[in-house]
């Protein structure tokens, strides 16, 4: 292993590793997904983040919000893998919130409705659509669907001879013989708009004297609305101009901002007949577009050739998606859980309602390499969830599997919560396990001050005490398993002004810990956070942090610790991401960057540029070992997908057996062929 592999192996044990290439990984969801405007209710955003290996990302790992809509937390701190930000609006829309680790992004949608309870029927979150004929553009999300046309959204039965149903923009458009049933009431007429998102609608009826009438109503009890609050509501049918990618259905399931189930699927690119599947499923989440059928079966690059993820759906209901995988993974593409090469797999996905979700995926079935992962979310009750997470992975006959089982429970006890975690890993004839249990109190203020703390107790046993959830875990506690108890707590004082775009904010953190060999061990942590605000989507700050240790702790964590965020954009221009992370009292330091900017030359129908620039960067620095990785790529849009021309002075990096970024596999210049990055 050379020089830079074994800084890599370093930082990943130390848990200093900056993002990579394919460094994290992330899973977002909002609960609740759905508020009502006006209930003063708010979204919890809930960001789980791992390494490539699937462990939980180090404690005191920054995570950025940023949302299309609404007021957001900026910036949070993971605690046992998890970051926590919280989301208002007071407007109705839908808010797209992304969350950044370094370089690494993920999505997740928020609807504010005009309803103030916030609540939706179960049924309602779905929309089941079917007709004589359905085509779907995956270019535009729009659907069309004509001849006994019906869709059943929102707990309303719409029917028409002609309806679309925009997914992009929530927007629902129907014509001739219209007729929307709900709770107990019907309505008909020649034509309709209805909003999903304020969950109102306005239809057209054309009376014996020629005269039009328009009905307004909001809700699934159709209830009567104002028709001057939709005087503007228009009844043009929806198209799907310069539409390349279409999929034509017996009937389809909306799984919103999610995925699209359909029966009886054909799928065209460019009026060419692709295939014909009983049952297909395409993603929407994290594509541009929408998503496109060859986005997410075929990537291509010149330097490894043809990656390859072609699904076969065997079942598909709105509780459950099974379907068996033929996957080609090039050298310079991340492998995934399969590594490199040919491999056959099989996915299951499971639902039931919102309270239990899960996959359980089994990999290279076919090779020695064979694993399995199973990732579980149950909610009990409006208090409790528990998640599991197991995992077992060989990436080639040379390494050894990595094993991996991790679970955590969390029970709300009145303003208290009470969190139980388990991690087991074992790797060759190494094992690691680690257990936490604790109680803490957060959110609570000091008396008549503007000051709130959170305070804990803990206790827990394992080789890694770090690991398993100790508050401020910077540092280790060396092999030999130990049983442990401890407190911890935290001290934050109200955010303060320095100017209306200027906010200073400062934490006090301390630990102590007792192992039952007579040994102990405590930090005393203060952190001083300056963030300023560049405009309505841009922002920098800039953190110092000091820390006292005594005992066992890891060496290289240093006392005192510098952080740089940088996150800016203007519209679909440009959009920058930085992170640089000092360590002053040692010689190290992490950081990455990336830059995107839309070049003005050719423009799609959207106004949007065709050509795009990319720049990246990552350094990690320890002592003696440095490692650097630059690259430049400049993309031009071909429909959905994007051809780009790369160039990396360090030569083109590939990916190592763990996933993350492991060196050059020689070539300065490649090409790749893929989904629009933008």
């Amino acid at each position: 292993m050379g020089a830079a592999g074994a800084l890599m192996l370093f930082l990943m044990a130390a848990g200093l590793a900056p993002a990579l290439g394919a460094g994290m990984q992330l899973a977002v969801r909002a609960e609740p997904d759905r508020v009502g405007v006006g209930s003063g209710a708010g979204a919890a955003i809930i960001v789980e983040v791992r390494t490539a290996t699937g462990e939980a990302a180090r404690d005191g790992t920054q995570v950025q919000f940023v949302s299309t809509l609404g007021t957001i937390t900026p910036v949070a701190e993971t605690v046992g893998g998890v970051a926590r930000g919280i989301l208002t609006s007071n407007s109705a829309g839908t808010a797209q919130v992304s969350v950044l680790v370094g370089s690494d992004r993920a999505d997740a949608y928020v609807e504010f409705t005009a309803e103030a309870s916030g609540k939706a029927r179960a049924e309602s979150r779905l929309a089941r659509i079917s007709g004589g004929y359905l085509a779907y553009s995956a270019d535009q999300q729009v659907f069309i669907v004509n001849d006994k046309a019906k869709l059943d959204y929102q707990g309303l039965l719409i029917h028409a001879d002609s309806l679309q149903f925009d997914l992009a923009r929530n927007q629902v458009r129907a014509q001739h013989l219209v007729r929307v049933e709900g709770a107990g009431a019907t309505l008909e007429g020649e034509r309709l708009s209805y909003s999903g998102t304020s969950q109102s609608g306005v239809l057209l009826r054309i009376g014996t004297d020629r005269a039009v009438e328009r009905v307004g109503f909001r809700g699934a009890a159709l209830t009567p609305q104002a028709e001057a609050a939709d005087a503007q509501a228009s009844f043009q049918p929806l198209d799907g101009e310069d539409t390349r990618t279409w999929v034509i259905a017996r009937q389809a399931t909306v799984f919103p901002y999610e995925k699209i189930q359909f029966i009886g699927a054909s799928v065209y690119v460019n009026d060419v007949h692709l295939l014909d599947l009983p049952i297909y499923v395409l993603r929407l989440r994290g594509y541009a577009g929408g998503g496109n059928y060859l986005d997410q079966v075929f990537s291509l690059n010149s330097q490894g050739g043809l990656s390859v993820d072609f699904p076969l759906y065997y079942a598909a209901t709105e509780k459950r998606t099974g379907s068996l995988h033929i996957r080609r993974v090039a050298p310079g593409s991340f492998g995934g859980y399969s590594g490199l090469g040919w491999s056959l797999g099989i996915v299951e996905q499971y639902e039931r309602g919102r309270a239990v979700t899960g996959t359980l995926a089994l990999e290279n079935l076919t090779d020695s390499t064979r694993g399995f992962r199973w990732d579980h979310h149950q909610q009990f009750g409006a208090n409790s969830r528990l998640d599991l997470y197991l995992n077992h992975q060989r990436y080639s006959p040379d390494y050894p599997g990595i094993s991996t089982a991790y679970s955590y429970f969390y029970r709300r006890i009145k303003d208290a919560g009470l969190t139980l975690s388990m991690r087991a890993t074992r790797y060759g004839g190494s094992t690691d396990l680690a257990s936490d249990l604790a109680y803490r109190w957060g959110g609570k203020r000091l008396p008549k001050t503007d000051i709130g703390y959170d305070f804990a107790l803990e206790g827990g046993y394992g080789e890694s005490p770090r690991n398993a959830g100790l508050p401020y875990n910077y540092g280790y506690q060396p092999a030999g398993r130990e049983f442990y108890y401890g407190m911890n707590l935290g001290v934050y004082p109200a955010v303060k002004d320095l100017d209306r775009r200027t906010t200073l904010t400062t934490s006090v953190g301390t630990e102590y810990a007792w192992f039952l060999d007579g040994a102990t061990r405590d930090a005393l942590e203060a952190r001083a956070t300056v963030r300023r605000n560049l405009g309505q989507t841009s922002n920098a700050s800039l953190s110092y942090s000091y820390a006292l240790r005594h005992g066992d702790w890891y060496a290289g964590l240093g006392r005192e610790r510098l952080d740089l965020n940088v996150y800016a954009s203007k519209g679909q221009k440009w959009d920058l991401y930085g992170y640089l992370s000092k360590n002053l009292s040692e010689d190290g330091m992490f950081g990455s960057a990336n830059f995107s900017y839309q070049l003005p030359f050719e423009k799609n129908h959207d106004g949007t540029s065709k050509w795009r620039f990319d720049a990246t960067a990552a350094y990690s620095k320890y002592g003696a070992f440095a490692l650097t990785d630059t690259r430049f790529a400049l993309g031009r849009d071909i429909g959905s997908y994007e051809v780009r021309l790369c160039y990396s002075p360090q030569g083109s990096g590939g990916y190592g057996p763990y996933g993350y970024a492991s060196g050059s596999t020689g070539r300065k210049t490649w090409l790749e062929l893929g989904a629009k990055q933008w």
